[in-house]
């Protein structure tokens, strides 16, 4: 689907929003979904959206909402600017209060603590020698916002993942843990000296455990991604393993003790017997060491959301829709995702959009839940060899 609109420049992922709401499916977003996803990235500057964004959308929903998340890459311009507004918001937030985003001090105090965590990752993916400067490709950060259905009373701090290098193994674990511990520390108290160096025993219950992962991984892929929801309970925090071979999940989901359903997670996968398939695994690692009952069940055409089309999906989609995880009026909205879009302004842009994966979550007899992961990029069209 290919439309026009004209574009002022954003000062919010909002207002970056509100100027493409034209290339927003109606049945993905609308109505009180819409208005708590502006609500909530009215906090979110638009320097730190670098023209990269995203969204999780619960296909079995009636409800038109959507989850979103943004990157940051460490070391960029945007970087170096989040962290000056960072340290701007900490000095004087408190005293200019209209000045900044956030009115309500219980809020604005939260959104320091989140400031405090992500600067202290940025710092430490920055630095040439450190273990999250060699560990993860790029220096990107995912922030992940909770929209849809937030807990009562939840911190509106988001999730924060990273990938890690294919390099990165077992032997590895105790520094990726360690990755977390700042987020989280930081996040609870954000005081701590920039200087502090966190301690970490190598019998530490979460370390041995994805150690334990990760050496019962090798065989069939790779724990690819790892984060924490800094505004969840921080008992724990989410894996991502991609998977050499969907024949090898159940077993895989046996040798690192897995207690959930492995034959309704196989049973998913044989439903999408297509080639140029990629599967992943997502679990949680809870702090005594053991893995949540749920999982994630990850299927994404090869290509990435930018170089597929709807025709890549298209198979899949009608797979959940025919086992009544996905609405139908949500599949024609995914229909109508993929594409491009103009924006007119001093310059031309093109909103490109596309879909990245299904995640199918599995949790014992009860019934799976399918969510889509939409990815959108706005970038000038001479760029991209357009007009």
């Amino acid at each position: 689907m290919n439309d026009s609109t004209n574009s002022t420049e954003p000062k919010s992922l909002a207002s970056e929003l509100q100027v493409v709401r034209q290339a927003f499916p109606h049945s993905l977003f609308d109505g009180e979904g819409w208005e708590r996803l502006l609500v909530r990235a009215e906090n979110v500057p638009a320097f730190l959206v670098e023209n990269v964004f995203g969204f999780e959308v619960r296909l079995g929903q009636p409800e038109p909402a959507a989850d979103f998340c943004v990157t940051i890459q460490a070391g960029s311009n945007k970087a170096l600017e989040f962290l000056n507004f960072a340290q701007d918001e900490r000095k004087n937030g408190m005293k200019e209060p209209d000045k900044y985003p956030h009115r309500n001090s219980r809020t604005h105090s939260r959104r320091l603590h989140t400031n405090a965590s992500l600067t202290k990752l940025l710092s430490e993916l920055s630095t040439d020698g450190s273990f999250a400067n060699k560990a993860v490709p790029h220096g990107v950060i995912i922030l992940e916002y909770d929209v849809v259905a937030p807990e009562v009373g939840q911190d509106p701090a988001p999730g924060v993942f990273w990938g890690l290098g294919n390099h990165v193994g077992p032997e590895q674990m105790c520094g990726v843990v360690q990755m977390i511990d700042i987020a989280q520390t930081q996040h609870v108290n954000s005081s701590l000296d920039d200087g502090k160096t966190l301690n970490h025993s190598t019998e530490d219950a979460r370390v041995a455990s994805l150690r334990r992962i990760a050496e019962a991984t090798m065989p069939y892929g790779r724990i690819s991604q790892v984060g924490t929801f800094l505004g969840r309970d921080q008992s724990g925090f989410r894996i991502l393993v991609r998977m050499e071979d969907r024949s090898m999940i159940g077993e895989f989901l046996h040798a690192i003790g897995w207690t959930g359903n492995i034959a309704k997670v196989i049973e998913w996968v044989s439903k999408f017997d297509f080639a140029d398939i990629g599967f992943g695994i997502s679990l949680d690692v809870g702090i005594d060491g053991g893995g949540g009952p749920k999982v994630g069940l990850e299927v994404a055409a090869k290509g990435g959301w930018l170089g597929t089309r709807i025709a890549n999906w298209q198979p899949l989609i009608d797979v959940l829709i025919t086992n009544g995880l996905c609405l139908a009026d949500k599949g024609k909205g995914l229909q109508k995702w993929c594409g491009y879009m103009r924006l007119f302004s001093s310059e031309m842009h093109l909103l490109l959009k596309g879909i990245n994966h299904f995640k199918i979550d599995i949790q014992n007899e009860e019934c799976p839940e399918a969510k889509a992961y939409l990815g959108a990029r706005r970038v000038r069209a001479q760029d991209v060899g357009f007009g």
